[in-house]
């Protein structure tokens, strides 16, 4: 299975939930292989590019300030602390 990605500009960021080509070419493999019969949607689909990433986005769209989270040993962090920093509004 190929999957040609849309270019974009070294100097800009991809789109936030992944491209739109990588995400219906993964819907499409996971209807077919892994939830088969299964309503898979690329629109239901979020990709990331690294884990440290993919957890802060998580923890931002599921806790509320003052939550905590619990992240078993051994884990890999960029930082001492696995929580992400409070985003000003």
């Amino acid at each position: 299975m190929t999957v040609s990605l849309v270019s974009f500009s070294a100097k800009g960021y991809g789109p936030m939930q992944g491209f739109d080509g990588f995400r219906g070419v993964l819907a499409k493999f996971l209807r077919e292989r892994v939830f088969v019969g299964g309503d898979v949607q690329a629109g239901q689909l979020v990709c990331g590019v690294g884990v440290s990433a993919i957890l802060s986005n998580l923890f931002y769209a599921l806790c509320e300030p003052g939550d905590s989270v619990l992240i078993p040993a051994p884990y890999y962090s960029v930082k001492e602390s696995p929580s992400p920093p409070n985003p000003k509004p």
